[in-house]
């Protein structure tokens, strides 16, 4: 999700509490105008950019036996489209 990597690299942090996207600004921001543009854009992609974080989060490997402790992330869709299965 290009608008949240921007975003990071502006100083912006992002944490997804339930179905919100939380930000916070580091210091002082530096174009704010491209700044409310990309949380515009993130805002109109709530739903993928959500979806972005929570996979970002998750570990690079899960083992089998503890997939049920992902179960609320891990949709059939969410692990087609970002994991291979072994």
């Amino acid at each position: 999700m290009n608008a949240i990597i921007e975003l990071e690299q502006l100083g912006y942090t992002f944490t997804v509490e339930g179905e919100s996207i939380r930000y916070r600004l580091a210091g002082a921001i530096t174009d704010p105008v491209l700044a409310r543009a990309l949380l515009a854009k993130l805002q109109a992609q709530k739903a993928e950019a959500l979806e972005w974080l929570q996979i970002r989060q998750l570990p690079k490997r899960i083992p089998l036996n503890d997939l049920y402790l992902y179960s609320s992330v891990l949709t059939a869709d969410v692990v087609r489209k970002h994991y291979r299965l072994e």
